[in-house]
């Protein structure tokens, strides 16, 4: 993967930037973009191939003395494959999207991995107005997801941090590529998939849902943390219809606990996590900074 960015900042009045990444991975999974239309009694995952390539140029400026607020346009290049597929075709998505796009930031947290006070809030908006349409499925359709925590110090070394984040789709468009999809740890953002403790990379999708986290950190020697946390979440197809899905009981939760070092390279750590409801367990590692 690469990550590139260029900004020419001119503070309260507009700011000008473009912006290019590519994220790829290889990955065992059942249950995400869709995959699970081509499994079989013969076939209970598929090794997918997942590239995204996004070039953005955008526009920015303060608001209120305190948030980013900026928008632009995206153009995104998606290609989904897999070796695996029972049919001549190993591809299953290969299409170019265009969106306009708008985001309103403000993060005032001491530390970005073991914060001790501050809060934020992110927000996105994509508005998917064209497409090569690989598949022939293509409706123009929205993405708006939210993400805000609060971090506080309530004993001498001891923190915490409360987070909330939410997503959904807007348009009767059936492609399940951007698509929220959750579990793991440590890696790249890419589009819509977030990490969440207790299941695997990849393992819960929907086009919608909620999540709240609770992480208790204990700095018991300089830069070095111990913590725990708690995270729970709803992720399923329009929770927030008439129906009110998101307001039932969560469907998937998870614990976390684990060691964090600060060094000059990022934090080092290792995490054990847990889910309650499948039994699923792992160790997750983290070297530095992600990019």
């Amino acid at each position: 993967r690469y990550d590139f960015n260029y900004l020419i900042d001119n503070g309260f009045y507009f700011s000008f930037g473009v912006s290019s990444s590519l994220n790829t991975f290889n990955k065992n999974i059942n249950n995400a973009f869709g995959i699970e239309n081509y499994l079989n009694n013969n076939l209970d995952k598929i090794n997918l191939d997942y590239s995204s390539l996004s070039n953005k140029i955008f526009v920015q400026t303060v608001f209120l003395r305190k948030y980013n607020i900026g928008g632009g346009l995206e153009f995104q290049q998606l290609s989904l494959k897999s070796e695996n597929l029972p049919r001549a075709n190993k591809t299953i998505e290969d299409s170019n999207y265009l969106s306009f796009f708008g985001y309103l930031n403000h993060d005032t947290f001491d530390n970005k991995f073991f914060p001790k006070r501050g809060w934020y809030f992110k927000s996105n908006f994509n508005y998917y107005f064209d497409s090569s349409d690989y598949t022939n499925q293509f409706n123009k359709f929205s993405i708006a997801k939210a993400d805000m925590a609060i971090a506080f110090t309530p004993l001498k070394k001891l923190s915490i941090t409360i987070q909330n984040e939410g997503g959904f789709k807007v348009g009767y468009s059936s492609l399940p590529y951007f698509d929220f999809v959750l579990g793991g740890y440590g890696f790249k953002d890419t589009n819509n998939i977030r990490p969440f403790y207790g299941y695997d990379f990849l393992n819960i999708s929907g086009n919608s849902y909620v999540k709240g986290s609770a992480t208790f950190d204990f700095e018991f020697y300089k830069k070095n943390h111990v913590n725990m946390t708690y995270n729970a979440s709803i992720v399923d197809n329009f929770i927030f219809n008439a129906t009110k899905t998101w307001l039932n009981k969560p469907t998937f939760s998870g614990f976390g606990i684990g060691y964090g070092l600060e060094t000059l390279i990022g934090p080092i750590e290792i995490k054990y996590t847990w889910s309650p409801e499948t039994h699923y367990s792992a160790f997750w590692f983290n070297l530095g900074f992600v990019f």
